[in-house]
C-alpha cells in the first residue's frame, strides 16, 4: 500500500492500494513494481506481471484522480522514461508471443 500526506501532521491517505489488483484478480498470481512519478507529478506508472511471466504490463494512472489511464502490453526490460515536458514516454516491447 502507497501512502501520501501534504501535512506530516496529518494522517495519510492511500494513493495506491496493492490488494484492489489481487481482489480483482482473485485466480492469478499479480507481482507489481512501482514505475515511478512523471516529472510534473500528475502521473505514476507501476508495473505488472502476471503468474510468474517475465512480461510486463506498464500501467499509467492519473494523480488526482487515482484512475488508470493507459495500459501497456507486452513490455519486456524496460521502464517508462518520462519527457521532461510531460508530454509523454519512451518504453520499450516486443511482438506478443504466438501462442
Amino acid at each position: 500500500m502507497f501512502n501520501y500526506s501534504d501535512d506530516p501532521m496529518k494522517v495519510a491517505d492511500v494513493f495506491f492500494d496493492v490488494d484492489e489488483l489481487v481482489s480483482k484478480n482473485p485466480k492469478k498470481h499479480i507481482e507489481m513494481s512501482p514505475g515511478g512519478f512523471s516529472p510534473d507529478g500528475k502521473y505514476f506508472s507501476y508495473f505488472l506481471k502476471h503468474s510468474g511471466s517475465d512480461w510486463d504490463d506498464a500501467v499509467v494512472r492519473d494523480t488526482s484522480t487515482r484512475k488508470d489511464i493507459d495500459r501497456l502490453n507486452w513490455l519486456k526490460f524496460s521502464g517508462l522514461s518520462w519527457t521532461q515536458n510531460n508530454a509523454g514516454f519512451f518504453y520499450t516491447t516486443f511482438d506478443p508471443p504466438k501462442n
